[in-house]
């Protein structure tokens, strides 16, 4: 036995007894690159979250979604408020259609878990007398606050290129100063039209057909999405 192992077919480690190891970039599989990529990956998660949660959070208590006496937010939600605003009708309409179809033993404990997070708080008071249009507003906002931190960091990937560590800064500084702008009124529409109009900067960049359906769901939203028409005359004039 001992000869056939000590033959020159067999590898010398197997031949005293030990078993060849594989060069592997790590015990589970990962190199360090891609072990790093993730835990970036995971950190920008979180802290897209946090801005999110952080952004949404003074949108609708500083100065909130309900100080404009022509377009209060239950009016504006029912199609009750004055012109322009009773147009811009994406968030209306979606809340609305949401609210038909929730069973009513839903809309309940939706309304019960609203008027407990907000309490007594007095820059509330809208979300209690319309808890579910509320609570349902909030989750479609934080949903945007996401998609254009997402939206934003795929812009920059495409604008500026590496390195990457910029494509992560950029959509989480934008969160933290994002409710610098919340100087005069919000409305329901702000935030929708915010992650609409970055994501069709992306699809015009990218040379998307995808653009074309966006832009009448951000019309519909706000009809000043018009202007990414001239952003993609522009580009389209360029590539020619």
């Amino acid at each position: 036995m001992g000869g056939v192992l000590d033959s020159p077919g067999f590898p010398a480690e197997t031949r005293h007894g030990t078993a060849p190891e594989r060069a592997c970039p790590d015990r589970r599989g990962a190199s360090p690159g891609a072990r790093f990529a993730r835990a970036s990956t995971a950190l920008f998660v979180a802290l897209c979250l946090l801005g999110s949660a952080r952004a949404l959070y003074l949108f609708v208590t500083w100065p909130g979604m309900n100080l404009y006496p022509r377009a209060r937010f239950g009016a504006t939600i029912h199609g009750r408020c004055d012109r322009p605003f009773v147009q811009r009708v994406l968030v209306p309409w979606t809340v609305r259609a949401v609210t038909v179809v929730m069973p009513e033993g839903t809309r309940g404990k939706v309304a019960g878990i609203v008027r407990a997070l907000v309490g007594s708080d007095p820059r509330l008071a809208y979300a209690r007398d319309y808890p579910v249009e509320f609570g349902l507003t909030v989750i479609l906002l934080f949903g945007c606050l996401i998609g254009f931190a997402f939206a934003l960091r795929r812009l920059a990937r495409m604008m500026l290129g590496p390195p990457d560590w910029q494509v992560y800064v950029i959509p989480v500084v934008a969160l933290v100063m994002l409710p610098g702008m919340y100087t005069y009124m919000n409305y329901v529409y702000d935030l929708p039209n915010l992650f609409l109009f970055t994501l069709g900067l992306v699809f015009i960049a990218g040379h998307s057909r995808a653009f074309f359906p966006l832009f009448v769901i951000a019309t519909v939203n706000k009809e000043t999405a018009a202007f990414l028409t001239f952003v993609w005359l522009l580009v389209a004039y360029r590539g020619r």
